[in-house]
């Protein structure tokens, strides 16, 4: 009977879409909320007004610009391929690494190296040595172009982990051998 009476509701109110028109509510002896559009003893009157509409204002066509003939050269995209995020290294003192840069660079642009915020240099197949101490440390590769614009950057973060100096016998990280430390 609910659904019933929800479906009246509902089809006064699409209704009310097209006119205005008048409906009739009351609830009965079990409590059920009723709806009609037929007058009863006892009935509440709503008067359910037009649906409010909106009428949107006409397009109007913005003038296009001409299309460019010119030819535009490809983005400059730079990646770090190694090391990886996050990568850790364990007890090294150099890292070596390698950075993407395509297309090759252009006349008057420039690729420079950094590792926490001192530049190292890039070798022209994008290769590149580091000397490294214990921590994490940043390495970011910029192109510049001739317009002092930067074109591409890239960088990741890496970790280097030694043996401690002060508990050289202490257990290595899981899966990590440790020659100083006595065995059983």
């Amino acid at each position: 009977m609910k659904r019933a009476c929800l479906t009246v509701l509902l089809l006064a109110a699409a209704s009310a879409a097209a006119w205005s028109t008048t409906v009739y509510k009351w609830v009965d002896d079990a409590g059920v909320v009723h709806f009609s559009d037929t007058p009863r003893p006892g009935a509440e009157k709503l008067e359910i007004g037009d649906a409010q509409t909106y009428a949107a204002p006409a397009a109007t066509l913005a003038a296009t610009a001409p299309v460019s003939t010119t030819r535009r050269a490809a983005p400059t995209s730079c990646a770090i391929d190694s090391p990886t995020s996050d990568q850790v290294f364990t007890d090294v003192s150099t890292v070596s690494g390698h950075a993407s840069i395509a297309p090759a660079l252009k006349p008057g642009e420039t690729a420079t190296m950094t590792m926490d915020g001192t530049e190292y240099p890039l070798g022209r197949d994008g290769s590149f040595q580091l000397s490294v101490e214990r921590g994490s440390h940043t390495v970011a590769v910029k192109i510049t172009g001739a317009d002092g614009g930067v074109r591409c950057r890239s960088a990741v973060t890496f970790h280097v982990r030694d043996q401690s100096i002060i508990a050289p016998t202490a257990p290595a990280a899981p899966g990590v051998d440790n020659p100083n430390r006595p065995r059983p």
